[in-house]
């Protein structure tokens, strides 16, 4: 491919990386089950806790399934590393769509494609509706409206179960 392609592509996922690690102990709000077993199966991973690698842990999943989650929590050992492997796979998928566009359509549609992979509208409306969610154990900062409310007492006490569970492993 011309050089001109092979920028717009970097850029495009150099944009896609940035939108992406902004915020990204705090974005999404909610924090799911699913993320802290792939969180907590990761950090066995790490500690080597797993009866072979090739074994299943939680629902079935090969335990190489949760190499990702284990190599975020490399880097950072707390929600940041966890969120690190996603993010750093949904940047990867910005290449793949444009690789698909380029291979079905033209360059041009790939580019333009992988582009809009990789605004998150999502994150955006999410980080224009933030409210502050403190640590675990402490109360959330109060707000104005009470959907906001709702959300921070929700991901407040995931967190703290969370961190709990965290805990419970680590012991």
């Amino acid at each position: 491919p011309p050089a001109a392609v092979v920028l717009a592509v970097s850029a495009v996922n150099a944009v896609a990386l940035a939108a992406r690690v902004v915020d990204l102990p705090d974005l999404p709000l909610a924090f799911h089950g699913d993320m802290a077993e792939m969180g907590l199966g990761g950090r066995e991973l790490l500690h080597g806790r797993v009866p072979a690698f090739v074994w299943v842990g939680w629902a079935s999943i090969p335990w190489a399934g949760f190499l990702p989650a284990a190599l975020g929590l490399a880097v950072a050992d707390d929600i940041t590393g966890l969120r690190l492997s996603a993010a750093l796979l949904g940047t990867a998928a910005v290449a793949g769509v444009y690789f698909l566009g380029a291979l079905v359509f033209s360059r041009r549609v790939g580019i333009v494609a992988a582009g809009a992979s990789a605004i998150e509208l999502k994150r955006g409306l999410e980080r224009g509706l933030r409210a502050d969610v403190p640590g675990p154990g402490t109360p959330p900062r109060p707000v104005a409206h009470h959907r906001q409310r709702e959300q921070v007492s929700t991901v407040s006490a995931r967190n703290d179960d969370f961190w709990k569970r965290v805990k419970t492993v680590r012991a």
